[in-house]
């Protein structure tokens, strides 16, 4: 099993693994500090950090309301085998659902996979 991704600083998004893999969990916050906002993780099968616009996203947007002061938590209920990168394994904070739309440096995050 590769090694578990972890932010070491806030970050837009980051390669959780660069070939094909299955995600097995990815919990972290949207730091205080970030405005006020609805902002979405997007999960994206790629092996680099897309620009903004169109990405192939492998799950569904998962939308966190946040307020500008306090932490919002994530936590993602990823069942067994259902989410899986054929090229690898991006996650993104975008402020728009359905194509990247980069939010900003505002999330920290730890994500495991196995290989696949």
């Amino acid at each position: 099993m590769p090694a578990p991704y972890i932010s070491s600083a806030l970050e837009i998004g980051g390669v959780i693994h660069s070939s094909a893999a299955w995600l097995k969990s990815l919990s972290g916050r949207i730091d205080q500090s970030a405005p006020s906002d609805d902002y979405f993780l997007l999960l994206i099968d790629d092996s680099v950090e897309p620009e903004n616009g169109a990405v192939t996203r492998i799950a569904g947007s998962s939308k966190f309301v946040h307020v500008q002061g306090s932490d919002t938590l994530i936590d993602l209920p990823i069942p067994a085998k259902e989410i899986h990168g054929d090229t690898g394994l991006v996650w993104m904070l975008s402020t728009t659902e359905f194509e990247l739309t980069k939010a900003g440096a505002y999330a920290a995050v730890t994500a495991t996979c196995e290989n696949g």
